[in-house]
């Protein structure tokens, strides 16, 4: 299995696909690589597809106590992503991440414009109320049984550690006012960005709202909002997800 170092610990990444035109693949918040399987699927034909688990969760080291990095969890994600790029030599990549994963996707973008062609962020917002975040680290507990299968499949058998240190960083950042994406940050994000999610999102209630004033303050954005489907849009309805990423969008960037 392929790993390089960072902080003096091991990465998880995986290259899998054909093709010169890069997309890498973002996870969100409790989610690890193993979650775009059906995705590696539809693009894998075309595209070189780059996979990678964050610090702390999947198949990567695990942080020590204390190092957890909290609020900063989608900041230090983006600057885990551009290691590994650099680590393989690409630039140019289509950034694809779904839920917080969007979020790391976009900051890429931003703080590493010469590493990134596009971006594709699905079912993501800027910013959340801090109580919300609070209400959803909330419900997880209540959500155990449902959701332990997919987390262990994630993670493995400490993956409630993994969910433990995500909650950690849910609660400082509602602590910090809740915002992972800052007005300058979207700004700075230069490349065409498909933003996509629907209003009907059993997860986020705010995301038409934030959505919209996301697509305003990016400067090359396609922004399309479902009537309908859950959280994450692009897996919820991934036949209309990728109609849209295949038509309006990925003919910009051909694989030669």
């Amino acid at each position: 299995m392929p790993f390089f170092s960072i902080q003096h610990k091991r990465v998880f990444y995986d290259i899998t696909g054909e093709g010169s035109q890069t997309i890498l693949l973002l996870p969100g918040n409790t989610a690890a690589s193993p979650s775009y399987a059906g995705d590696v699927e539809r693009l894998g034909s075309r595209y070189r597809v780059v996979l990678i688990d964050f610090l702390g969760t999947g198949q990567s080291d695990r942080y020590a106590p204390g190092q957890y990095p909290g609020a900063s969890f989608w900041h230090a994600g983006a600057e885990q992503a551009s290691a590994l790029l650099r680590h393989l030599h690409l630039a140019d990549v289509i950034a694809m991440g779904t839920s917080g994963g969007g979020v790391i996707a976009l900051l890429l973008a931003a703080l590493h414009p010469n590493l990134v062609q596009a971006v594709v962020a699905d079912s993501c917002v800027d910013r959340w109320q801090p109580d919300g975040l609070r209400r959803m680290v909330q419900g997880r507990q209540a959500m155990m049984a449902e959701e332990q299968p997919f987390w262990r499949a994630m993670h493995g058998a400490d993956w409630r550690n993994v969910i433990a240190m995500d909650n950690h960083a849910l609660l400082a950042l509602a602590d910090q006012g809740g915002t992972m994406l800052t007005e300058p940050e979207l700004s700075a994000v230069r490349c065409p960005v498909l933003l996509t999610g629907s209003a009907a999102d059993d997860l986020i209630p705010h995301l038409a709202q934030a959505q919209t004033r996301m697509a305003g303050s990016l400067p090359d954005c396609l922004h399309h909002l479902a009537a309908a489907g859950t959280h994450p849009w692009m897996w919820s309805r991934a036949d209309d997800f990728y109609t849209v990423l295949q038509t309006q969008f990925l003919p910009q960037f051909p694989p030669e």
